[in-house]
């Protein structure tokens, strides 16, 4: 079994989705064509939900008390696109394509540390059912992410660069 990304990742599974996404590790960019499947439970993913140029934003009802995009833990022994593919159904009711790997961030979340992954997902529809997690959402034009000025720990202003390539 390969190592793929330091000490969580693991290649397995069947191919991803038809499609292949670069992850980077020591300055080299590798193509992921394998399910990748998490050995810890300091991982989330995050997805960048679209749908006719929009991104999702929801508002959390718990702390940390901010807009975000659709996201959430991986269990161990979960890959991350069923993770992703099962917290945007949770959290929206939404089902989502997975278009493209954008990047990994490592940093705290409520005061512990987690590694992030995050997507860029494709909506077939903009009606969505919130869980209880979140109190609201919107839908935000892409080219209005600079604009917005309500509480979030996210860096929107590199998304639309991020949406732009995957959509090319």
């Amino acid at each position: 079994m390969n190592n793929c990304n330091s000490d969580i990742l693991t290649k397995k599974g069947k191919d991803y989705n038809r499609r292949e996404f670069t992850t980077k590790r020591n300055s080299q960019t590798k193509i992921m064509k394998r399910k990748l499947v998490i050995q810890d439970n300091k991982t989330a993913v995050v997805a960048l939900v679209i749908h006719k140029q929009k991104v999702l934003l929801l508002n959390r009802n718990r702390p940390p008390l901010n807009w975000c995009p659709p996201c959430g833990r991986v269990n161990v022994n979960e890959s991350l696109e069923e993770v992703l593919i099962r917290k945007v159904k949770e959290e929206t009711g939404l089902s989502i394509d997975i278009i493209k790997y954008t990047s990994e961030r490592k940093g705290m979340h409520v005061g512990k540390k987690i590694r992030s992954f995050t997507f860029i997902c494709k909506a077939s529809s903009d009606e969505i059912i919130l869980s209880e997690e979140h109190c609201d959402y919107s839908w935000v034009n892409i080219k209005d992410l600079n604009k917005w000025t309500d509480k979030t720990d996210f860096s929107l202003e590199v998304w639309p660069k991020w949406i732009e390539e995957a959509f090319k």
